[in-house]
């Protein structure tokens, strides 16, 4: 018997990290191993992530924020391996910094202002919106807060 591919492959994001493969199995098979590959787009090497009987889907996280993954499935049996499915792929979406602003400084300071300015975060998971400049006033208890 010719071992049929998956079909119907596709990608959902549940979560900024987290995607889920499904996929339905060929006509008429009732019972089928499956094989779930996946690698980061442009990269050479598929990993092996999961294989079980009657698999349908597959769920990966911890995946980093504003990347494309890509996936494949991959029928088999004891003793033969099938064709993989056409490849899929799903982009994982932004997230807050992981770091943050960098080579804070102090550029003018006069009597009554001061002027600061930054670097952006190493990593920014996406594009930075705005930042939080919270300063601190002596003799004052609560941080004054400004949205730049």
């Amino acid at each position: 018997d010719k071992l049929c591919s998956a079909v119907n492959v596709r990608t959902k994001q549940l979560s900024r990290c987290r995607v889920q493969v499904k996929w339905d199995r060929p006509d008429g098979i009732v019972a089928y191993y499956f094989r779930v590959f996946m690698r980061k787009a442009g990269e050479e090497q598929w990993q092996k992530k999961a294989q079980e009987k009657d698999l349908t889907e597959y769920t990966t996280d911890s995946l980093s924020p504003v990347t494309t993954y890509e996936f494949r499935v991959q029928s088999y049996t004891m003793s033969c391996s099938g064709p993989f499915s056409d490849t899929v792929s799903a982009e994982t979406a932004e997230a807050a910094p992981a770091t943050p602003p960098q080579n804070l400084r102090a550029t003018d300071v006069q009597l009554d202002s001061v002027t600061v300015a930054w670097d952006p975060p190493a990593v920014t998971n996406g594009s930075v919106l705005s930042y939080l400049l919270y300063i601190d006033e002596m003799g004052k208890e609560e941080f004054l807060e400004i949205d730049l």
